[in-house]
Parts: structure tokens; C-alpha cells; sequence
């Protein structure tokens, strides 16, 4: 350590320090109940994260001497390749586009480094939003997707919720836009600094124009109110909320962050502002005015307006494009902006945002005789995931009202599941985390033409965790019989082991692949051995949503509950 200069020495304790809190926070995760107050857990997870970034930042300068060499090493080779004889060529047959391409890369110069690294990152937004949009409006799979998330949102919803996320939404109302603008203006013209006047005037007036603009190309209707708890009349497609958060949250947060030298606070801040834009965006799905692909390309747009702005103001400082603005950027009273607006947001929002009930689903029911083969034919087959595409066939066919479906299970030692909303959710994680039981543990959403399961069953194995299952989702068809049972539909499946999975990395269960083997375990718990079978598809190998295989003889046990 002697030999280790007193900065390094400083970064190396600051290091050791972080990751004690680090591991405190994570103690408390483990140790106490916190996701029975999901926003307080939340928390708790937005602070491991940042903890992880501050981690990585300091070990970072503790390193400085052989990241300094690998830097030498890098700018050797580069000036080696600079050197070959190949590019040497090229750029004498090609100098003016050598000289062009030269300038692009120069520190001092307007039209350098800064605005080449702007221009680039713009044309890789421009492209995924265009793309986005074009999935839009030839509803690709996308769309399906944004379908079937709407229609989980009312089972997942809470009053706690809903109050929470109708402030968030605020936050980014037009009213609230006006608000921190006129404040953020007022801040600057104190301090005599005109040129973020006129780039935040611009910044607001342009998305507005820009996303109405969109809105009306476009022309995407709103989801379908009966799904929804706030009431919006304009055309869907981009999200104007998420949108407007994005560019002026993210302008005014550049502004704070140019305010500050130490890097503590500028991460804080950028940390802080993402995750306010994501819950804007997440409101709008949750309160169901807009869909998923609403608001993620709201944030690829509000990220291209961003970096335009962005970059345009940092040219305006590094060199002066208009004598307008030579004032230091410096202005800490912007760090006052958010309180200013939490207080104006709890003042108003409960009097300008009106949530309404959801309205009752309309039911169609087709009266039947009897369940049939042909009747049976018309039934669904397969559970969808997110996009539509089909994962287990069914595995059981019954006839109950809800109540006697119900009875069926809880009287052979089956619990229900609880609804999958977000404090059940993370309580889940956290029991799996832990390898605990949670007897009536939500099970992730599955859908059936398009709509997510109505009711699921669980029974704990002899290992007694929640890592470990039985399981069966049901849902309820169009088809009623003559005395007024309806028709169900159920796939089952064993749960052997929590995993994440391969794509986005989430934690969820690992299904047995024998998922007749639960089929006939069910059967036997529920004692209805003298069942019939039908079959329903021929025998087949098939995958789930999470990657999982599955085989199947691809019969149905069809249950009469009089």
C-alpha cells in the first residue's frame, strides 16, 4: 500500500466502503419483509444498482496506471494501422475524403468529435424508431404482444397502485410540463443564461409538434377504455407523456448534471431521472391509455430529441456558435426543480386526474347440451405466450361453476394463486430468492386467445419451497351448458427449479418436461380416476415461453363437476 499514490488509496477505501453497504442493503433484502411495501423494496433495488455503478467507477480510477498502459497500448496500434502501407494508399487516392473524414474526429472544431458521436447516435434512434414504427402499422408481433399486456392489467391492478402510478402519470401532464418548463426558464433568466431559454422553448414546442404530428400519420387507436381506469381521446401511437418526461426531464437533468463536478452526484442524478421517465411510461400502460409500444417508442424518439438537443447545446459551449451565450452553465437552483414539482404534483393531482372503474367484461356465452366431440373441437388447444405463438396443449377439460371449480381444489389440499401484481410479484422473487414457501405464490401469466388465465391452483411438493410446485392454470371459455356450467380449460405443469431465462435474463420457474406425468399426478390428488381422456392434439414436443421442453400424448382429462 506504501506504494500507492494517495488518490489510488482513496478510490481503494471508498471501494471497500461501497461494497460494505452494498452487502448491508442486500442483508436487509434477505433478512426483512420489504416486498410487502414494493415502492420501499424498489428503492432498495435502485440503491444496490447504483451502488454497483459506483463500485465499477471507483475501482475504475484505482486502476489508472495499467488502464493508462492498455490506453498507450491502443493508440500504438492505431497509429500502427495509421501507418500501413493499405490505408497509406487510400488516403493519397483519396485525400479529400481523407481530410473530411480527418476533421470529423477533431476535438477543436465545431463540426468534430462531438457532433460526429451526436449524428451517429441519432441515425441508430432514427433507425429502431422507424423500424418500431413500421412493426406498428403492419401489426407485427409486436402488436399482439401489446394486446395481450393490456388485458393482464386489470387482474393485476390495486387501489395502492393505481393512486401511485395516477401521481407518477401526473408528473408528466400537460400541467406539470408548464410548470417545470416556466420554472426551469425562470432559473436560467435569473442567471442571465439565455441560451437554455431559448433550447428549452425550442425542446418543448418542437416534441409537441413533432408527436402530434405523429400521432396523426399513424392514427392508432387507444386501447379499449374497458380496459383502462383513465379516460384519453387522442390517437395512441407515440405515448406524448412518456415523450414530453424524456426531452424536458432529460434536458433540464443535462443542465443539473453540467452544475456538478463530483461524479457521485452526476450519476445520481442521470439514475434518478431514467427511472422517473420509465414509471411515466409505465403508468400509461398500467392505467391503460397506451400500449407497450407506445411508450418504447416514445423513449427511442424522446432519446433521439434528447441527443439533438443535447448535442446542440454542447456545442454551443465548447465554441460559441452564438455570441448569444458565453454565461457558465453553472446553476444549482435547477437542483430545486424536482421538489418544486413533487409539491405542485401533490397539491393538484388528485383534483385533475380522475380514475374511473374498469368496466365489466362483456361475456357472449354459447349455450351447449353437451360437451361433444365436435363441441370439443371448437375449444381452444393451446396456451399462447406473449406474441401468440403456442406453447402446452390443454391437459384437462372441465365442467363447473366457479364456485364448485374452486371447491374442487381447495377441498384435495390445492391453494389458489394470489393475482400477479407487483407486490406479490417481488414477495415471490424474494421467498425464491431465499428458498422459502409461499403457499398461494402467484404463477406467471399465460395467455389463450389472447386473454391471461382467469384462475391457478398450486400444492407444494415434499420439498416444501416455493423453488418447487404443482400447478394448473384454467381458463374460462365461451361455452356454458345447459344448467349453467361453464367450460374450462387447463394446462398443468411441474415446477422443478427457479432459472433465468435466456433472454431477458428474468427469474422464472423450470417446468418438468413430462407434463403428462402432472396431468396424471392431478388426477390422482383430485381422485378422479374414472375420468375420461380425450385427445385434443396428436403427440408432440413443444417449448414454452421460457425456453422449456415439454412432451405430451396430447390428451385431455375430461372432468364433470355436478
Amino acid at each position: 500500500m506504501a506504494r500507492l499514490s494517495s488518490k489510488t488509496r482513496a478510490h481503494l477505501l471508498a471501494v471497500v466502503i461501497v461494497t460494505a453497504l452494498f452487502e448491508l442493503i442486500m442483508y436487509a433484502l434477505r433478512g426483512f419483509e420489504l416486498f410487502s411495501l414494493p415502492y420501499v423494496f424498489s428503492v432498495a433495488l435502485l440503491l444496490e444498482s447504483l451502488l454497483v455503478i459506483l463500485i465499477i467507477h471507483e475501482l475504475f480510477f484505482s486502476l489508472q496506471t495499467p488502464l493508462s498502459i492498455a490506453w498507450s497500448l491502443i493508440l500504438s496500434a492505431w497509429e500502427g494501422m495509421m501507418g500501413n502501407p493499405w490505408i497509406t494508399s487510400v488516403k493519397k487516392k483519396y485525400p479529400r475524403f481523407s481530410y473530411w473524414l480527418h476533421r470529423r474526429f477533431l476535438r477543436n472544431n465545431a463540426t468534430g468529435i462531438f457532433l460526429t458521436i451526436g449524428i451517429i447516435i441519432s441515425l441508430i434512434l432514427v433507425y429502431s424508431f422507424l423500424k418500431l414504427t413500421q412493426d406498428i402499422v403492419l401489426h407485427d408481433s409486436l402488436v399482439k404482444a401489446d394486446e395481450r399486456i393490456l388485458k393482464l392489467m386489470p387482474l393485476i391492478r390495486t387501489a395502492s397502485e393505481s393512486s401511485f402510478f395516477s401521481f407518477i402519470t401526473f408528473l408528466a401532464n400537460w400541467q406539470s410540463l408548464v410548470f417545470i418548463t416556466l420554472s426551469s426558464i425562470t432559473l436560467f433568466l435569473i442567471k442571465r443564461q439565455r441560451f437554455p431559454v431559448l433550447l428549452m422553448l425550442f425542446a418543448v414546442l418542437s416534441t409537441q409538434g413533432i408527436s402530434s404530428l405523429i400521432k396523426i400519420i399513424v392514427g392508432r387507436i387507444r386501447p379499449d377504455p374497458a380496459m383502462g381506469i383513465l379516460s384519453e381521446v387522442s390517437y395512441s401511437f407515440p405515448s406524448g407523456h412518456t415523450l414530453m418526461a424524456t426531452v424536458v426531464f432529460g434536458l433540464i437533468s443535462y443542465y443539473a448534471i453540467r452544475s456538478v463536478k463530483n461524479t457521485f452526484p452526476k450519476i445520481l442524478i442521470a439514475l434518478s431521472t431514467m427511472v422517473v421517465i420509465f414509471f411515466v411510461g409505465l403508468s400509461r400502460i398500467y392505467l391503460g391509455v397506451h400500449y407497450p409500444s407506445d411508450v418504447l417508442g416514445s423513449l427511442v424518439l424522446g432519446a433521439f430529441l434528447l441527443n439533438a438537443f443535447v448535442t446542440i447545446s454542447l456545442l454551443q459551449e465548447r465554441y460559441h456558435l452564438l455570441s448569444i451565450a458565453k454565461t457558465p452553465l453553472m446553476n444549482r437552483g435547477l437542483f430545486a426543480l424536482p421538489v418544486l414539482l413533487l409539491l405542485f404534483s401533490l397539491v393538484l393531482h388528485g383534483r385533475l386526474i380522475s380514475l374511473h372503474d374498469e368496466a365489466a367484461a362483456k361475456e357472449h356465452p354459447v349455450v351447449v347440451h353437451e360437451l361433444s366431440a365436435e363441441m370439443i373441437e371448437k375449444l381452444p388447444h393451446y396456451s399462447e405466450g406473449l406474441t401468440g405463438n403456442a406453447m402446452e396443449p390443454i391437459s384437462f377439460i372441465v365442467a363447473a361453476t366457479p364456485e364448485k371449480l374452486q371447491r374442487l381444489f381447495l377441498d384435495h389440499s390445492w391453494y389458489q394463486a394470489d393475482a400477479a401484481n407487483l407486490s406479490n410479484t417481488l414477495r415471490a422473487v424474494s421467498v425464491a430468492f431465499r428458498n422459502e414457501q409461499y403457499l398461494t405464490g402467484p404463477v406467471t401469466p399465460v395467455f389463450m386467445n389472447g386473454k391471461p388465465h382467469d384462475i391457478a391452483f398450486e400444492q407444494p411438493t415434499a420439498a416444501d419451497t416455493f423453488r418447487q410446485r404443482h400447478h394448473i392454470r384454467f381458463w374460462k371459455t365461451e361455452l356454458v351448458l345447459e344448467d349453467g356450467r361453464n367450460v374450462w380449460v387447463a394446462t398443468a405443469s411441474l415446477d422443478q427449479d427457479v432459472k433465468f431465462t435466456d433472454t431477458y435474463k428474468l427469474p422464472t420457474h423450470r417446468i418438468d418436461p413430462n407434463i403428462d406425468g402432472e396431468r396424471d399426478y392431478i388426477v390422482t390428488s383430485l381422485e378422479l380416476s374414472n375420468a375420461p381422456r380425450v385427445r385434443v392434439v396428436e403427440a408432440q414436443l413443444g417449448q414454452n415461453a421460457a425456453g422449456d421442453s415439454f412432451f405430451t400424448d396430447g390428451r385431455a382429462i375430461l372432468v364433470d363437476v355436478k
